[in-house]
C-alpha cells in the first residue's frame, strides 16, 4: 500500500476528529485502516531495501504506479548454543533447547493447517503441465488477528494453481513465503523472489529452489521479450537478456531504469525520456509535451505508440500518447505528443496501459469522484472492468483477454479476481478467508491476509 494512501487516511482521522459530528463508526474505521497499512508498510519496510531499478512488469496497481510488492520475510534460522563443557570424562546431559512458556493471560487456541485455505484438489503433473495462458499460481497465507491486536499464521503458505473458471488445484505447501514473478504456462518451473532480494528457480513439483541462470543477486526482473529471453537489470543500469538455455547478454552498460508495460510485441520498454529497444539494443526516443517537463511511459497504444505521463513545469500532471523515432535530433522536427484521455477515466490520472491479445485496452486510472478504475477500451467504446469502493485499491494483471484483479481492501483479506474481456463476467479465483474459528475455540477474529502473491502464466 502507498506511503501516499496512508497520508490521505491520517489527514482524515485529523480532519474528523476535529469535528463535533464525526461519525464515531467511520473515525475508528479510519484508524484502524491506518494501524494496519502502517503495520504492512513497516513489516515490508525493515526487511527489504528496494532497488534503485526501476521492476516492472506486466502489473499495475489501480490508480498507482506500479513497483514489483516486496516478497515475506524468510526466518532467519535460530543458533543453537553449544552446552558448555566439563571436567568429568562423563558425558553431561545436553540441557533443554525449549525456553519455558511465559505466562500469559491469553492463549491462542490451536487450528489445523487448513484453517483459512480454500477449498481445492491436489494436482496432477498433467494438469500442470495443460495449463494454458490465464491460469493462475497464488500463495496463499492466511493470518488473522486474535485477541489485542496479535497476527496469528494459521498455517504454512501454500501455493495453487487455479484455472480461470476457479478450479483450485494444492501444487505444494512451502517451507516459507515467496513473491511469484515469472510463470510460462505449463512449465514445471516458476521464477520467485525471496526475502531481500535473491531471484530463484522453484520447482513446482518437488518443491526445490535452485538459482536463475544467468544472473548475479544484484540483477531485477524486468520481463519477457519477444524471443523469450528473461530481461533484468541492475543497479548500475546494466541490462542483461537471458535465453531459454541461460546463456546471457549484456544489452546495455548504463541505462535510466526501466519502467513501465512491455509493448505488445515485448520488444520495446520505457527509459526515461523514450524507450528502450531490447532487439536492436538501442535507445528510441520521443518529444516531451513542453519544456521542463518530466515525463515516463505508462503503456502502449501500439508497437509504435507510446503512452506517456507527464509532470509539467505548471504543476499539472498530464497524459498524452506519442510515436517515437530512432534517433533523438533537436534539429529535426520531431513527432508532438498529442493529449491522451477516454471517458470514465479522469484526465492525468491514468497509471498503466496495456493491451489484451485482441488489441483492446486495458487501462488503470481513477473516475471522476476519484475511485480507482479499470476499464477495457475497444475503440470509441469504454467497459468498466472493476470499480472500486472507498479506501481499495486492484493490482491489476493482463494475461491474453484476461484481467487478473487482487483487490485489497480496508480492514480486510485480499481476494484475487479474474474479469473476462470476452464475456463481461467476473469469477473469484482465490476468496478471503471466512473460517470463524468458533469451533476451535476462537472468537472474534479478523482475516489479516489470504492470498499474498500471484502470476499469470504467460506465452513464453
Amino acid at each position: 500500500m502507498s506511503n501516499d494512501l496512508n497520508a490521505v487516511l491520517g489527514r482524515a482521522i485529523d480532519e474528523l476528529a476535529s469535528r463535533d459530528d464525526a461519525g464515531e463508526l467511520l473515525l475508528a474505521g479510519l484508524r484502524r485502516s491506518v494501524r494496519r497499512r502502517r503495520v504492512q508498510r513497516h513489516t515490508v519496510e525493515s526487511v527489504v531495501g528496494l532497488a534503485a531499478v526501476g521492476v516492472v512488469g506486466t502489473a499495475a496497481w489501480a490508480g498507482l504506479r506500479f513497483t514489483t510488492p516486496p516478497p515475506a520475510v524468510e526466518p532467519t534460522p535460530t543458533v543453537q548454543p553449544t552446552p558448555t563443557a566439563t571436567s568429568t570424562p562423563t558425558p553431561t546431559a545436553t540441557p533443554s533447547l525449549t525456553p519455558s512458556p511465559t505466562p500469559s493471560t491469553t492463549t491462542t487456541p490451536p487450528v489445523p493447517a487448513s484453517f483459512g485455505q480454500p477449498s481445492s484438489v491436489p494436482v496432477t503433473p498433467a494438469v500442470l503441465r495443460s495449463a494454458k495462458v490465464g491460469w493462475v499460481l497464488a500463495v496463499s497465507a492466511p493470518q488473522y488477528l486474535h485477541g489485542e491486536g496479535d497476527v496469528v499464521s494459521a498455517g504454512p503458505p501454500v501455493l495453487f494453481l487455479v484455472s480461470p473458471a476457479g478450479d483450485r488445484y494444492k501444487v505444494l505447501e512451502m517451507a516459507h513465503e515467496y513473491w511469484l514473478v515469472h510463470w510460462a504456462a505449463g512449465q514445471t518451473h516458476a521464477i520467485v523472489q525471496v526475502a531481500k532480494g535473491p531471484y530463484r528457480s522453484l520447482d513446482l513439483l518437488t518443491g526445490e529452489l535452485d538459482p536463475v541462470a544467468g544472473i548475479t543477486d544484484d540483477d531485477q526482473w524486468v520481463g519477457v521479450d519477444s524471443a523469450g529471453r528473461t530481461i533484468w537489470q541492475n543497479t548500475a543500469g546494466r541490462v542483461l537478456a537471458v535465453a531459454p538455455d541461460g546463456t546471457s547478454t549484456v544489452l546495455a552498460w548504463t541505462l535510466v531504469p526501466l519502467g513501465g508495460p512491455l509493448s505488445p510485441n515485448h520488444d520495446l520498454i520505457g527509459s526515461g525520456y523514450g524507450v528502450f529497444d531490447l532487439k536492436a539494443e538501442r535507445k528510441r526516443f520521443f518529444q516531451p509535451p513542453s519544456n521542463g517537463a518530466s515525463c515516463s511511459t505508462l503503456g502502449w497504444l501500439s508497437d509504435a505508440e507510446v503512452v506517456i505521463g507527464c509532470s509539467e513545469s505548471d504543476g499539472q500532471y498530464r497524459t498524452y500518447s506519442t510515436p517515437f523515432t530512432p534517433d533523438w535530433d533537436p534539429v529535426t522536427s520531431q513527432p508532438h505528443p498529442q493529449p491522451w484521455q477516454l471517458d470514465g477515466i479522469e484526465p492525468g490520472s491514468v497509471r498503466w496501459v496495456e493491451q489484451l491479445t485482441d488489441g483492446r485496452l486495458v487501462v488503470v486510472g481513477t473516475d471522476q469522484e476519484g475511485r480507482s478504475t479499470v476499464v477495457v477500451k475497444d475503440g470509441s467504446s469504454v467497459t468498466t472492468a472493476w470499480r472500486a469502493e472507498w479506501l481499495a485499491d486492484a493490482h491489476v494483471e493482463v494475461a491474453g483477454t484476461l484481467v487478473l484483479l487482487t483487490l485489497d481492501t480496508d480492514d480486510s483479506a485480499d481476494e484475487l479476481l479474474v474479469y473476462d474481456a470476452m464475456t463481461g463476467t467476473t469469477t473469484v479465483l482465490m476468496p478471503v478467508p471466512t473460517d470463524t474459528g468458533e469451533e476451535y475455540g476462537l472468537g472474534g477474529i479478523v482475516w489479516w491476509s489470504g492470498v499474498t502473491s500471484s502470476v499469470a502464466g504467460s506465452v513464453r
